[in-house]
This record gives C-alpha cells, structure tokens and sequence, in this order.
C-alpha cells in the first residue's frame, strides 16, 4: 500500500473540505494553493490521479463501497426526492453495466437538391405555397 506524501495528504484533506463547501475550484487552483510548483499546475491530474491522492482520500473514506452504500441509501430511503432517486438508479445500471448506451443515427442523403441554388429552391418553395393557395378545398 503506497504511503502519500504530506502534499497529497493535503490535496485529499482540501478536495474534501471543497466538496463539502460545495465549492468551484479548479484543478489548477486546488493544487496551486497545496504548494505545488507551476509544472504541475498546468497538468493537475497527475496530482489528483496520483496513487498517493487516491490512496489518502480512501483513507478519508472514499471508497468504492462507501460510495454504494451512499447510493443504496438515497435509493432507498423513503425521504429522499424522486430525482434524487432517479440519479441513484442510474449509477447502479452504470455500475452493473445494463445501462443502455446512449443510440445515435448518422445519416447521409445523396439528392439532387443539394445541387440547386438558393435562387432555384426558393422558387420552388414559392411555386408549391402558390399552387397549394389555389387550389379549390377538396372534399373528404
């Protein structure tokens, strides 16, 4: 079990102290302020995805199983809000891997249309909006 280095332990302890806060901090920022020079301020998640930050935040507690059981708790707790509910559902389905991946449909139409310019097609939009305005009702 690698041991983290007191900066490392200081990123953990400060990452946590922001997400209780809810603040908005950067990576930069975050490890800016842990005293880290600016090689490394410009590439933060070498930091925050070191062994020594991951290792020192399981030590805080945040584990893989911490985080189930926070899930399961939400998702079964008769106070939480439906969307809250919602939420923790989803990452069950992530995390058992039966979350249907998201479809999406490319489509490539080769017409003749695409040939005509502006002029030609507006002329026809105008010709079919003439035709449709004079054309009697017709009877069901």
């Amino acid at each position: 079990m690698p041991v983290p280095t007191i900066r490392q332990k200081n990123v953990a302890s400060d990452l946590v102290e922001v997400m209780k806060n809810k603040e908005s901090i950067t990576g930069h920022d975050l490890i800016a302020r842990n005293g880290y020079g600016t090689g490394l301020q410009h590439q933060p998640s070498r930091v925050l995805e070191s062994v020594g930050v991951k290792q020192a935040l399981k030590d805080y507690g945040f584990t893989e199983d911490n985080a189930k059981k926070v899930v399961a708790r939400i998702l079964l707790s008769n106070k939480s809000k439906d969307e809250n509910k919602l939420k923790a559902s989803e990452q069950i389905f992530k995390v058992h891997g039966s979350y249907a991946p998201e479809k999406h449909l490319n489509l490539n139409i080769d017409s003749p249309l695409k040939e005509l310019s502006i002029e030609e097609l507006e002329q026809m939009a105008y010709n079919k909006a003439e035709t449709k305005e004079n054309e009697a009702p017709q009877a069901p």
